[in-house]
């Protein structure tokens, strides 16, 4: 589950997991509902459409920039091929480094040119209910 915040210059998305795989994988889908605004079609129609995977391996000095630094990475693909990638397969997560193979699609163009996906105020906590919980902050 994601949700997007307003912000004054930039866009930010809450993500929530109940594991952190899933949280990855809910910010990985909010960055491209920013990037894609008929995301949510487009991933529903997806296993009509051709799709590939590519494998991510990404490292970090913690968890919290780990998620930041694989969110740079995909977004990195995602403009060098025209493409969108949201989902995970094959995890390997530890608190520094993340082996992932990430599904997407070929895409015409972006709805928005998210520049940056940005380290400010990212900090993965666990709230009340023992959810994982980020706010990612995107440089549009």
């Amino acid at each position: 589950m994601f949700k997007l915040l307003s912000h004054t210059a930039d866009i930010r998305i809450l993500a929530r997991a109940e594991s952190l795989e899933e949280l990855f994988e809910s910010a990985l889908e909010g960055l491209c509902n920013v990037i894609c605004e008929d995301f949510e079609s487009i991933k529903n129609s997806a296993q009509k459409l051709p799709s590939f995977a590519v494998p991510i391996e990404t490292s970090s000095f913690d968890l919290s920039s780990l998620l930041i630094d694989f969110l740079s990475d995909c977004l990195s693909y995602m403009h060098l091929n025209n493409s969108i990638l949201f989902k995970l397969s094959e995890i390997d997560l530890k608190s520094n480094s993340i082996k992932a193979i990430v599904s997407g699609l070929k895409v015409e163009s972006f709805d928005n040119d998210v520049k940056a996906v940005t380290y400010h105020d990212a900090n993965i906590t666990k709230d009340k209910n023992k959810m994982y919980e980020v706010t990612i902050t995107l440089d549009i």
